[in-house]
């Protein structure tokens, strides 16, 4: 028996002095902060500006003029003779260096944000104007300045590779060390359970929630996945920075994504487009029976445009964009449904002898045939739960099929309108102050209907707001400050149509629940043999108010690149954890079967258990699960990048992140704890010793060639879904569990008692004392420039993850060998399960890994990586839960994202025909518009099939609420043919005997390996001088290759164990489009 004491500590929010006096500190420290770097979303070029004898020129001038919104800088080399440009917008500059007495040497840079460039001038005795050459489409510079391992992609690459979707972060995964969240066959999220894996990497081989998003340099997190709040169009999109291991103190994350918007200019540009899918145009479904299949009807737009252009010339600019989708899909769903005569009660027409549980009597019942005469239900026993489940149920319109089990079939038309608007305004306030304001919406509605008629279908939302402001003042050429401001709003729902808008379980006539009228669903019906209805856990999502303020003052002391900065956050969410408020009832047909002795020697039917109204179990909850979290976070950061040669520079920060812990404004957030047996108000203890450092070095034996390494610590975001932890405990809330047999059967609408109390429930709670996640990374390689347009890098990339979320019982009993668990004292007897959250996983991930970039003549580009590595732990996601609370190292194995192998190409190749080109170079125009201007544009991925996890029945421990492990006696590659059949050596997978835990189940065997080919080919009709056309036609999985999969988990007695028996990914799909640029 549980017996909840409340403790008396107070839940009012208040600094104890240590904490006011560090905060303080901090405080000052980044007012009185000084630095010279490159900002997160803007870039720098530094260098050294020598004269003909090598000698080291103080006191030149260097220029640099923005060529798109002539906005101009400038700089003096130092005594050193080097000078530095930071927080500089990313785009193309001319640079102009000139001392007294030496005559101009000129150049051409393109400024990546989050880069420094290392641009070197050497300048002539006299008047001589020195050129610095430039390589068409861009020069490839070894990073000279960082050792970060990152990959950046601009407009050209986000917009020409072939993506379903658009998705920039499908580009993304073009970057070593990244797999997609999308991929998982297993739900271990919270991004998967509220589908939001499309906004989410993992990056580096760890989890997804670890990987941080930027949209500016401004955070851009949905808290309650950890996924990117808003991914604009890639039309909308300048650049896009993919930091995988390495980032230096300014970043929190260990890894991290940063989209920077386009901006206006002083020539009007922009674009719009029109991508179709149709089913017309795709490949039909691959057949496993080899029995023709029927193309799921599809109609798809993807459609929108972007303008930008001068409001002020050389002054002030704006840029729009709107993208639009409109989605439909249908598939047919089928079911069993009751026929006609079994919704009246009569099981006559089968095969099945329904027995009356008001007949059992010491252990043996009767069947209705016996008592009434008639396999039937006399109509004045019929519930009116059944009744009106029975409106929303429509008629069978198939015949009885009596080996698939169906009866029904419908098509179900799937919606997506999903409405997008991204806007920037640019304004150069004076030569020192330049100001741009930034915002963005986006609203994704999915809905699902269901079979039933108006009740049951789906409904998931997702909707953002960013909002953002930077200010950036010239205070001397060496003295730059930057402030930034930012608000991100999400609102992420899953439900079921419908909600909210009555009573149901008034309407269902049942009673001691009372679900918020914003939980209001229809019950959960799980009917054994026919169909499951509803969703218990629906609704649930969370509203998100993030207020974001920043400042950053940069300034350099002779070869000392030193920068303070901090930034403070204030966090709202709102959220709403539905846990079987509205009642889940199922019923398995083991109430009207036959009893004999107390034996049950015969199963009757799950919908005449529905009928006589008596569920086999039931689950329900009372009590309030919504909470309105408040959290705030304060950071502080210093960074020197020391020149210490013009060939080596030490890259040296320290980070500080202060995070309160999320409390409830209403005061309903508690943590039960175990140990005392006591209710604590708030939640989980504060932690004061998130320091980060960070170390690194990038050192040029040549020009073109760079070896880097570092090191560094980081701390990653808290899921803010398993705040429900924080509620879903008594007396505060508490849920009511119900098993029934024919000796204890109740009606549907009487299962629940008025007044619950703690005892026998499985409250659910958070550790006390957790700690951050943290991360260390390190890293060391080499990198390498051939002819200004090839790049080669190779690096060794790992971490070391502490402190992840796994879901335990914590008061699971302690099994011991050759025993049942559950004969065993539990560790607190005077409690029963408690479903706990606590921060024990731990990971690791090792990789070799390869870049290969390449600018090719005519346009050309080639990006390409390859990843040796593995991924392990013992906690995939903050829904992971594990067997054994006493030995979490039995689930230390392969990630869900692991893949050994991993091969990403993406090529934009132009074919040199037309007009100028290599072939037909002078042919007339109208003969160029059909031969001229063709791009063949690609996406190759080759990896390492993902792990699957092989489960067993638990026989060690009916309190374990992990997945239970199945037994490996062998190795699950030797020893047998492979087939589709049979995959794998299911005879090396055995059911663990009593009172034993499997070992060597999760991760053990591996799905087949993807290899899928993305192909575009693309037509350009010049128009004008800068107005162009294109014509593309896309295929995702164009050579129509079968991706046959296993599930991500299955049992050891599945009659399909190791049959390949579902595909991966979807046969070819294609899709045409129009996409004009001025």
């Amino acid at each position: 028996m549980i017996v909840f004491r409340k403790s008396s500590s107070s839940s009012a929010c208040t600094l104890n002095p240590r904490l006011y006096r560090g905060l303080l500190a901090l405080s000052a420290a980044v007012v009185l902060s000084t630095s010279l770097s490159a900002q997160v979303n803007q870039g720098g070029v530094t260098g050294h500006v020598v004269d003909p004898s090598h000698a080291m020129l103080p006191a030149a001038t260097v220029i640099a003029t923005n060529t798109e919104t002539h906005a101009v800088r400038r700089s003096r080399t130092n005594h050193d003779g080097l000078y530095d440009l930071s927080s500089l917008a990313p785009g193309v500059y001319t640079l102009e260096v000139e001392a007294p007495g030496f005559g101009k040497s000129t150049g051409s840079v393109t400024v990546q944000a989050g880069a420094v460039i290392t641009q070197d001038f050497s300048l002539a005795v006299g008047k001589d104007v020195v050129e610095i050459a430039v390589v068409a489409g861009g020069a490839l510079e070894p990073q000279s300045e960082s050792h970060e391992l990152k990959l950046t992609v601009d407009e050209v690459e986000l917009s020409e590779l072939p993506t379903n979707g658009r998705n920039p972060l499908s580009v993304a995964l073009l970057a070593p060390g990244s797999e997609s969240p999308s991929d998982a066959t297993v739900n271990t999220s919270s991004g998967q359970s509220f589908g939001t894996t499309a906004n989410q990497l993992h990056l580096g081989g760890g989890m997804d929630s670890q990987t941080g998003y930027l949209q500016d340099g401004v955070q851009n997190v949905t808290l309650f996945t950890q996924s990117a709040n808003l991914l604009p169009s890639v039309e909308a999109i300048r650049q896009m920075t993919v930091i995988v291991n390495g980032a230096d103190a300014r970043y929190a994350n260990p890894s991290t994504v940063n989209i920077l918007t386009k901006g206006g200019t002083n020539r009007v540009h922009g674009s719009l487009f029109d991508f179709l899918q149709n089913d017309a145009l795709n490949a039909q479904n691959y057949s496993l029976t080899g029995a023709s299949q029927v193309k799921t009807p599809v109609r798809y737009n993807l459609f929108g445009g972007s303008v930008g252009g001068p409001v002020l010339h050389n002054r002030l600019f704006f840029f729009g964009s709107y993208q639009g989708l409109r989605q439909r899909t249908t598939a047919y769903t089928t079911t069993r449904v009751p026929t006609n005569l079994e919704r009246a009660g009569d099981f006559s027409e089968g095969k099945v002898a329904i027995y009356d549980p008001l007949t059992y009597v010491g252990g043996t019942n009767k069947s209705f045939t016996t008592t009434t005469g008639k396999n039937a239900i006399p109509t004045a026993r019929i519930t009116p739960f059944a009744t009106t489940l029975m409106k929303y149920i429509p008629l069978s319109n198939l015949p009885l099929d009596g080996v698939l089990n169906i009866n029904y079939q419908a098509p179900i038309r799937s919606t997506i309108d999903s409405d997008q608007f991204v806007g920037r305004i640019d304004w150069n306030m004076t030569s020192r102050d330049q100001l741009y304001v930034a915002g963005g919406y986006s609203k994704t509605p999915t809905v699902t209907p269901s079979f039933m008629s108006s009740l049951y279908g789906a409904l998931n939302d997702q909707s953002a707001v960013n909002g953002f402001l930077e200010h950036t003042h010239v205070f001397s050429p060496r003295a730059v400050n930057t402030f930034r401001a930012g608000y991100n709003r999400s609102v992420l729902l899953s439900s079921v149509l419908g909600a909210g808008s009555r009573p149901y379980f008034q309407e269902f006539g049942l009673k001691n629940l009372a679900p918020l009228p914003s939980q209001w669903t229809p019950p959960t019906v799980s009917i054994t043999s026919f169909f499951t209805a509803g969703n218990r856990y629906a609704p649930q999502g969370a509203t998100q108010n993030r207020f974001q303020y920043a400042d950053e003052l940069n300034y350099q002391i002779g070869r000392h690149h030193i920068f303070l900065g901090g930034e403070f956050l204030r966090t709202q969410v709102d959220g709403n954890w539905t846990i079987q408020n509205n009642g889940y009832y199922t019923f398995n047909a083991t109430l009207t079967g036959q009893y004999v002795g107390g034996t049950r020697r015969a199963s009757g039917s799950g919908w005449a258990d529905v009928l006589l109204g008596y569920p086999s179990s039931a689950a329900g909850a009372t009590g309030v699960s919504v909470g309105a979290f408040r959290e705030w976070q304060v950071a502080g950061y210093a960074q020197d990048d020391w020149k210490v040669t013009p060939r080596l520079t030490l890259n040296v920060g320290l980070r500080y992140d202060f995070d309160n812990p999320p409390n409830d404004r209403k005061g309903r957030a508690s943590i039960y704890d175990l140990p005392t047996n006591q209710i604590a108000d708030g939640t989980w203890n504060t932690n004061y010793r998130d320091f980060s450092p960070r170390i690194g070095f990038a050192y040029s034996p040549q020009t073109n060639t760079v070896i880097h390494g570092g090191f560094g610590i980081y701390y990653a975001g808290t899921p803010y879904n398993y705040l429900q932890f924080l509620l879903a405990h008594a007396p505060n809330f508490i849920t009511q569990s119900l098993s029934f047999t024919p000796a204890t059967a109740k009606v549907v609408t009487d299962v629940f008692v008025a007044n619950p109390s703690a005892t026998g429930i499985t409250p659910q709670t958070l550790g006390k004392t957790m700690k951050d996640v943290s991360v260390q990374q390190f890293n060391l390689g080499v990198e390498h420039t051939f002819l200004r347009r090839y790049m080669l890098s190779v690096t060794y990339a790992g971490q070391v993850g502490r402190h992840s979320s796994v879901r335990v019982n914590a008061n699971q009993p302690n099994a011991k060998s050759g025993t049942s668990a559950v004969f065993n004292v539990r560790p607190y007897t005077y409690a029963g399960d408690v479903f706990a959250q606590y921060n024990i996983g731990y990971s690791n991930s090792n990789a070799l890994q390869t870049k290969f970039i390449a600018r090719l003549p005519g346009g050309s580009r080639i990006i390409s990586s390859y990843t040796y590595g593995r991924s392990l732990n013992i906690s995939d996601g903050d829904r992971n839960t594990i067997q054994n609370a006493y030995d979490a190292g039995q689930y230390y194995a392969p990630a869900a994202w692991d893949r050994p192998h991993h091969l990403n190409v993406g090529a934009l190749l132009h074919l040199p025909v037309g007009r100028g080109q290599h072939f037909l170079g002078s042919v007339p125009r109208p003969v160029d518009w059909i031969a001229g201007g063709w791009q063949l544009n690609s996406i190759y991925r080759y990896a390492t099939g993902l792990p699957v996890t092989i489960t067993a029945t638990n026989t060690a421990d009916t309190s374990s609420i992990g997945t239970f492990l199945a037994q490996k006696v062998c190795d699950p590659t030797q020893g047998f043919q492979q087939s589709r059949a049979q995959w794998f050596n299911t005879a090396c997978f055995v059911q663990p005997g009593n009172g034993a835990y499997g070992r060597g189940g999760r991760g053990s065997v591996r799905q087949p390996n993807l290899n899928q080919v993305d192909l575009g080919l693309e037509k350009s009709f010049g128009i004008t001088e800068s107005a162009r056309m294109q014509l593309r036609l896309e295929s995702f999985n164009a050579l129509n290759h079968p991706q046959l999969s296993l599930p991500g988990q299955i049992a050891v007695n599945s009659a399909s164990l190791g049959a390949l028996n579902g595909t991966a990914k979807a046969m070819r799909t294609s899709q045409v489009a129009l996409r004009f640029t001025f």
